[in-house]
């Protein structure tokens, strides 16, 4: 009826009424003879693909640099939740989604450290029609190891090589305050994998000779991230050295009373058993003590040895040995002794006068 008087005519942009599809009449009217026709024109609103928002995609770092290998076209059935005919792209920006330009490759590094969004369009095959979301990528970061080996002197039955260690008091040094699960490992497969954990009795009574490497599995409690390492549990050898090598002097003084100035050091010049071709005695540190005790404790060594006042005519002297590197230690011990001046005090001579008589 509109379009046969002419009435109410469309001149502005026009919404259509009538979801999807609408039709409209069309006048063609000859502007001499006034003459009209009319048809139809219909008018039909394509559907966009529809939309979510997909979870969050999180992966674990590899090499603690923030970014990660994601697999792009892997998320596609997720995003497109079970529509067909629908083409998948992912963008850095919106700009680029909207103009389709500069599609993401797959697999895809992300650009910025831990956190990205990206913008994904979708696309009908058909209709060209499309419509966008967003896609969020987390790379999480592992946890952090940082250990020292484990390192015991030969202390029980020196000379085996053989001693027993807690495992376990390295716990804090790994953790380190880091929300994590620990455990250890004799394998780095078995670390990777987390199977065959030592228990807990194996860890605080773990028995190595020499050296042994222990593997660390860290796992993040919140993203389940991995992370392994090792250390070495050692066990190191004490100084090897000669026991007794006593100081003989004699007392000369005027005062026979066993004291005497000793030098403790002529005692320690080859006190030092080396350990190979490239030991030497630079490598330890001698230090004098007056009890075995004191010697252990690393306390109370003799200030001034090279100028040593005994306290007895035969004294015993704790000679701590300990390697500079290592700090193991040994005990060499030996005996000042003072031996008295053998001259009487009066030492005159008694002659016969058997020549002149005169004395």
């Amino acid at each position: 009826e509109d379009a046969d008087a002419n009435s109410n005519p469309i001149v502005d942009l026009y919404t259509n009424t009538t979801a999807d599809s609408q039709i409209i009449f069309v006048r063609l009217e000859d502007d001499v003879t006034f003459c009209y026709a009319t048809t139809t024109l219909e008018l039909i609103v394509n559907p966009i693909p529809e939309v979510i928002v997909p979870p969050v995609i999180e992966v674990c770092d590899d090499d603690y640099d923030g970014i990660s290998t994601f697999d792009l076209t892997a998320l596609d059935p997720i995003i497109l939740n079970g529509q067909t005919g629908i083409t998948v792209s992912y963008y850095e920006s919106q700009e680029e989604a909207d103009t389709a330009t500069n599609p993401l490759a797959s697999p895809y590094n992300n650009t910025s450290l831990n956190t990205q969004e990206l913008i994904v369009r979708l696309e009908n095959d058909i209709t060209g029609c499309y419509s966008t979301t967003t896609q969020g990528i987390i790379v999480n970061p592992l946890a952090v190891i940082e250990v020292t080996d484990y390192e015991i002197c030969d202390y029980v039955n020196p000379g085996s090589m053989i001693e027993v260690f807690d495992i376990t008091t390295k716990d804090d040094e790994i953790i380190a305050g880091q929300d994590v699960t620990l455990s250890y490992h004799s394998s780095l497969v078995d670390a990777e994998s987390g199977t065959n954990a030592f228990t807990t009795d194996e860890l605080v009574n773990y028995s190595a000779s020499v050296t042994e490497e222990i593997f660390i599995r860290l796992v993040q409690n919140v993203t389940d991230c991995v992370t392994t390492g090792s250390f070495n549990v050692v066990v190191n050898p004490l100084p090897d050295v000669i026991v007794n090598t006593d100081l003989v002097q004699c007392d000369i003084d005027d005062v026979q009373d066993g004291i005497s100035i000793y030098n403790l050091e002529e005692a320690a010049e080859n006190i030092v058993i080396p350990n190979g071709a490239e030991d030497n005695s630079d490598n330890y540190v001698l230090t004098f003590h007056l009890s075995q005790e004191d010697l252990d404790a690393g306390i109370n060594a003799i200030p001034n040895p090279t100028s040593y006042v005994n306290i007895t005519p035969l004294q015993n002297i704790y000679c701590r040995v300990e390697n500079i590197a290592t700090t193991c230690y040994t005990t060499s011990f030996f005996y000042l002794e003072t031996i008295f001046n053998p001259i009487p005090e009066d030492a005159g001579l008694i002659v016969c006068d058997n020549s002149e008589g005169n004395g």
